[in-house]
């Protein structure tokens, strides 16, 4: 790891649970860009 002056986007997994509105779309490993397609779509339909 190299310090650095500013938070940085990395490539390690998250845990991403979810109820409600499209949640069977979340689970297992996803990349973080469709994970914001789900919730974009869970606010504003399809």
């Amino acid at each position: 790891m190299v310090p650095l002056a500013a938070e940085t986007h990395a490539g390690e997994d998250v845990a991403a649970f979810a109820i409600g509105v499209n949640a069977q779309a979340v689970g297992g490993v996803m990349e973080q860009n469709r994970l914001f397609d789900v919730m974009y779509n869970a606010l504003f339909g399809q």
